[in-house]
């Protein structure tokens, strides 16, 4: 069977990906990955949708929308965390968006459906292995960072106490 993958539903869905926000800028809670699709108009004008929270992003460019998205997903988790009489209610509320009705389900297949025309191309949409590889490079060059900046305290702390000697012994 031959399916066809260039269009969706919804409309022309051109990007997927994901949106992590960690704590931080405000946000003080965890936040599971929230996942968005980008669709494009005939009139140039892109629209991001972070589908888990139903909440849009707009822009002359992918990454306008995006960067529009990312603010306005932002701005909704942490007013929903500050205006909820409890954490746990903050995370109901959120939760109650995430449940999947027919709006949810016709998103979630548009995105799965790019997702597999990305694949077809031998595009990955998962970087995890990428990620956690330079996390771990990165948590290396902090350790080296660290190590190299105690062994010049300790050569700093020598020269001080060479240079107290060396001040002593002209004194006398």
């Amino acid at each position: 069977m031959n399916y066809d993958l260039s269009q969706v539903s919804i409309g022309n869905a051109i990007a997927i990906g994901k949106i992590r926000l960690l704590p931080g800028e405000g946000l003080n809670h965890h936040m599971p990955m929230l996942h968005f699709i980008v669709l494009s108009d005939s009139k140039g004008v892109f629209s991001a949708t972070c589908i888990q929270l139903r909440i849009e992003g707009y822009g002359n460019t992918i990454d306008s929308s995006l960067d529009d998205l990312k603010n306005n997903v932002l701005r909704f988790v942490i007013g929903t965390f500050k205006n909820a009489p409890t954490v746990e209610d903050a995370y109901g509320s959120l939760y109650s968006f995430m449940e999947i009705d027919d709006w949810a389900a016709e998103w979630w297949n548009a995105y799965r459906k790019l997702q597999m025309k990305l694949s077809l191309r031998g595009v990955k949409t998962d970087f995890f292995e990428e990620l956690e590889d330079e996390i771990n490079s990165l948590k290396k060059r902090i350790a080296d960072f660290e190590s190299a900046q105690k062994k010049y305290m300790a050569f700093k702390k020598e020269l001080e106490l060479s240079a107290e000697i060396i001040d002593l012994k002209e004194v006398a």
